[in-house]
């Protein structure tokens, strides 16, 4: 990472909201080694890293997103909403990405969070990998580095929710192998 490159990250309101996370006394050179540890996958994989996505890397997670979230309607608008209205509000990114540094072929989407109900826990608000990449494991690596990040923070517990039908079979399937349990049940009503 460059050095004009870590200038603009400390500066942005992820950076922040890292620190944040990370606890009052983290240091600027703390939340650098936080947010730019790409970690090696399994043994099974040595052209991909596992690494959170900052600014100005946004950009890299919105194919992988928008295999989950297909009202996205272009790279600009999906960095605009996350740079600039979900990152303050403690969003953050983590990706499986090719070596050569173009797109992730998996995202995960999440945040640090405190109600009543579940304590300090991490809510995963998205998590999705592109088709040619899908049944490699990818999603399992970023919920184990969620999951890890979770033990880390101090957090009991790690909450996601998912739709219903054929079409997720196999994400449930993965939730179910990695330690979820169907807890509850979500309403939503459209006004």
């Amino acid at each position: 990472m460059t050095a004009l490159t870590w200038w603009a990250i400390s500066r942005s309101a992820s950076a922040r909201a890292t620190r944040d996370q990370h606890g009052e006394g983290c240091s600027t050179e703390a939340v650098r080694e936080l947010v730019s540890r790409p970690q090696r996958l399994g043994q099974w994989d040595d052209q991909h890293m596992l690494r959170e996505i900052v600014p100005p890397d946004t950009g890299l997670a919105f194919a992988a997103m928008r295999e989950l979230r297909t009202r996205l309607s272009s790279l600009e608008d999906f960095v605009e909403q996350v740079d600039r209205v979900q990152r303050p509000a403690g969003y953050r990114l983590v990706g499986v990405l090719p070596e050569d540094g173009t797109d992730a072929v998996a995202v995960a989407g999440f945040r640090l969070s405190t109600s009543l109900s579940w304590g300090r826990h991490i809510y995963i608000d998205d998590l999705s990998t592109v088709p040619s990449a899908r049944r490699r494991g990818f999603a399992s690596e970023l919920l184990g580095w969620i999951h890890a990040e979770a033990k880390r923070l101090g957090c009991d517990q790690v909450h996601l929710d998912s739709s219903v039908g054929p079409h997720r079979f196999a994400a449930h399937r993965l939730y179910l192998n990695s330690g979820y349990v169907l807890s509850a049940h979500h309403f939503a009503r459209t006004n």
